[in-house]
């Protein structure tokens, strides 16, 4: 049973992570740096790393991860970068849909 997930924020100067159980219990947050060298290309692998670290320091199996939450604005960077892009419908008090769409080929 997967009892546990990871939120990812990506900002200017630091990457916060925060490490929850699905019941949203916070269990540890702690912050890396944004690394901005070759247009940010690394972010993406240093997040990875920082989520390796942490499962390993818990001794908790990556099949035990319900999911990592990334944030529209890293979604939106990595949708872009496949030429495709995000959709989002929202009406107050029925919540919002966020589409993703990429190309075929």
């Amino acid at each position: 049973m997967k009892k546990y997930c990871f939120g990812v924020d990506v900002g200017g100067t630091t990457v916060k992570i925060g490490f929850l159980k699905t019941d949203g219990t916070m269990l540890d947050k702690w912050e890396i740096k944004t690394n901005t060298e070759n247009a940010g290309e690394l972010i993406l692998e240093d997040i990875c790393k920082a989520l390796d670290e942490k499962l390993a320091e818990a001794e908790i199996g990556f099949e035990e991860i319900e999911g990592v939450g990334i944030g529209l604005y890293l979604t939106r960077q990595m949708i872009e970068k496949q030429d495709g892009y995000v959709k989002v419908e929202s009406a107050p008090g029925k919540g919002s849909t966020f589409s993703l769409f990429l190309p075929r080929e």
